[in-house]
């Protein structure tokens, strides 16, 4: 078969299975496949794929044109569902059902989401699909309708010794073109430095008229506000349209501070996210046992037995020791003007209370456990041997005995470990 031939082939083939396939596989999501075109380590796909899912995890229709196509592209699914059901009552010869079937009328939808989570599916490499995606768009938008894709990252690698030009081919069924996307030289298969440029290839395929803020060094507790509205952050990230946007950073313990930022579309923008700590006046401290060690937010202040905290951050753990008494932890996120320390002695912690309470509950099991066997073993052994020798009575009835007493002792302590374990002791 010729060139122009095969071609031709294509693109009816293609044509056909377009017509009568889905374009897309779902409603509630965007599928994006990643295909190596060259026999590459696993690394690339699986690092495009995690950048993907970091920087481009919304696929978002930005156009009326772009909302029509998806909406007509539902509706065929749901022709081609009904469609697939009178297949099958034909094939069953269940003239019933196809006249049933026929009559129902096709629920076509008028609106459609204006985004999708996007998800990404890695498709392994191979020679022949390879070929096949390598010849043009209609062999690419053929595999895309019969995998139920809704775009295709088509991925080539060419070695240069340690130098890898890596090349990232994009086509969805929207738009019917590949374009490239994403030409970067990787040395060594150093990926971290693609992350980000790899991230905005994809993310203007997906929605471009988004920016990025990556908030660097953040506290533990940063929650970022937009006019007051708390803004989602998925792995210190946030998507904007772009604009002027004032945002107001911060956290529990921190003082707040305000970024005035002029956003444009398709970019990343570093912020330091770091936080001062808010400072509070006084607490004070106090031990019922007399001088203990202080040690605060896990370093060692003093050994007194009043502590007055001053200038003091939150949160604020506080740990009094003592030696002969258990440790008393106490940690807050509330400002607090006193604080007082009981401690019990070593003896009475509650962690050792229930510790004694489960090795005794599995002691007193063990000793019945072995005294039942004892009493069975004896008791086998007089009916198998018949023998009359007033020696087995006395060990029959000693063994019963304190089995009895055994299972006694096991169910009380089994009663105490359910109390302490039940009431909250840990």
């Amino acid at each position: 078969m010729s060139g122009r031939a095969r071609k031709r082939f294509l693109l009816l083939l293609a044509t056909a299975i377009t017509l009568c396939l889905p374009l897309f596989g779902a409603d509630d999501s965007y599928t994006i496949g990643i295909f190596p075109l060259q026999d590459m380590a696993s690394t690339f796909p699986l690092f495009v794929q995690q950048t993907g899912e970091k920087y481009a995890n919304t696929y978002c229709i930005l156009n009326e044109k772009q909302m029509l196509f998806h909406l007509n592209a539902e509706n065929m699914r749901l022709t081609y569902e009904q469609n697939e059901k009178l297949r099958g009552a034909y094939a069953d010869k269940s003239f019933t059902t196809v006249e049933k079937i026929a009559q129902e009328p096709i629920t076509k939808i008028e609106t459609y989401p204006s985004s999708l989570p996007i998800s990404y599916r890695k498709i392994p490499h191979d020679e022949k699909l390879a070929t096949l995606l390598s010849s043009g768009k209609e062999a690419i938008e053929w595999y895309c309708s019969k995998e139920n894709l809704d775009a295709l990252l088509l991925l080539e690698a060419t070695d240069l010794s340690k130098i890898t030009r890596i090349e990232v081919l994009w086509f969805d069924l929207f738009s019917n073109e590949v374009v490239s996307i994403f030409d970067r030289i990787s040395i060594d298969q150093n990926f971290a430095e693609l992350e980000e440029p790899l991230g905005l290839a994809l993310l203007s395929k997906t929605a471009g008229d988004v920016s990025v803020i990556v908030f660097d060094n953040p506290v533990p507790t940063l929650e970022v506000k937009e006019e007051g509205t708390v803004v989602p952050l998925d792995s210190y990230l946030v998507f904007l349209p772009e604009g002027t946007h004032l945002l107001q950073l911060g956290g529990v313990g921190y003082l707040s501070r305000s970024i005035s930022l002029d956003l444009k579309k398709n970019t990343i923008t570093h912020i330091d996210a770091q936080l001062e700590q808010e400072v509070f006046d006084e607490i004070k401290l106090n031990s019922t046992l007399g001088n203990v060690d202080w040690y605060i937010n896990g370093s060692f202040r003093e050994h007194s037995t009043n502590l007055d905290l001053k200038n003091y951050a939150l949160p604020l753990i506080v740990v009094a020791q003592k030696e002969g008494f258990s440790n008393k932890t106490i940690q807050t996120s509330q400002t607090i003007e006193y604080l007082s320390f009981e401690m019990k002695p070593e003896w009475m912690d509650d962690n050792q209370l229930l510790l004694d309470a489960q090795k005794g509950f599995y002691k007193s099991l063990r000793n019945t456990i072995l005294m039942f066997g004892a009493y069975v073993a004896i008791a086998t052994l007089a009916n198998t041997y018949e023998v009359e020798s007033p020696l087995w009575q006395p060990l029959l009835v000693a063994t019963s005995g304190i089995s009895l007493v055994a299972s006694l002792q096991t169910i009380m302590n089994l009663a105490t470990y359910t109390s302490y374990a039940g009431s909250g002791v840990r």
